[in-house]
């Protein structure tokens, strides 16, 4: 899975209330599905790392976020925060997760991000912050 010490960039969530970190589902290994190949949108099997969006950006796919926002390249859609979007089917992923952003990928995959809370996407906070 991760080499100790490495924290994901992000966190997938599944239909089933499961959490699976970057390096499984960007590396195409994720449970229950046939083996495959990393995300052809992915930096080395690893979610890239999320960027500023930029004005152009934002007015070519508003759905992503607005400029100054923070959002990984591969993301289609920012959806709220977990709290909101998911409402009462939040809460089986824990309340560590609810404030988080979530975001649909290029393959239609739901993720946050730690650290990037709804409330303010231009920042990612430290997990005790």
């Amino acid at each position: 899975m991760q080499a100790s010490g490495d924290s994901p960039r992000a966190l997938f969530l599944s239909d089933e209330g499961t959490v699976f970190p970057d390096s499984v589902v960007c590396a195409g290994l994720v449970p229950g599905r046939e083996l495959g190949a990393p995300c052809p949108h992915s930096d080395a099997g690893r979610m890239p790392l999320p960027r500023r969006i930029e004005a152009r950006a934002a007015h070519i796919a508003p759905g992503r976020g607005r400029p100054g926002h923070l959002a990984p390249p591969c993301a289609v859609q920012a959806l709220g925060s977990l709290a909101l979007f998911l409402g009462a089917r939040a809460a089986s992923f824990g309340p560590e997760l609810q404030p988080l952003r979530v975001f649909k990928c290029r393959l239609m995959y739901l993720l946050v991000v730690p650290g990037l809370r709804d409330e303010r996407p231009g920042e990612i906070q430290a997990p005790d912050g």
